[in-house]
């Protein structure tokens, strides 16, 4: 999807910059595809004020299960974290 995508020198970067800008909340709402949801959101990003938005305000999701506990039932329950992998 849009992860392997992300680097800045990938082939790919430009196009998924380009689309981000053309149509942010579809862009972002397919982002939001790779978490898992309690309730997935129906809306990307809210404004609320000049300087104030929400993100996914209508979507709900667990952190734990999605910092965790997705990983380890993906067969990965065994691994270090990736943050304390030695580069």
């Amino acid at each position: 999807m849009l992860a392997a995508q992300h680097r800045p020198t990938g082939p790919g970067y430009r196009s998924v910059r380009d689309r981000s800008t053309r149509d942010p909340a579809s862009f972002w709402l397919e982002a939001a595809e790779s978490v898992d949801w309690t309730r997935p959101p129906a809306t990307a990003l809210e404004e609320r004020g000049e300087s104030e938005w929400r993100w996914f305000p209508d979507g709900e999701l667990n952190v734990s299960r999605n910092a965790l506990d997705r990983h380890v039932e993906a067969g990965r329950g065994g691994s270090p974290p990736s943050s304390t992998t030695p580069r």
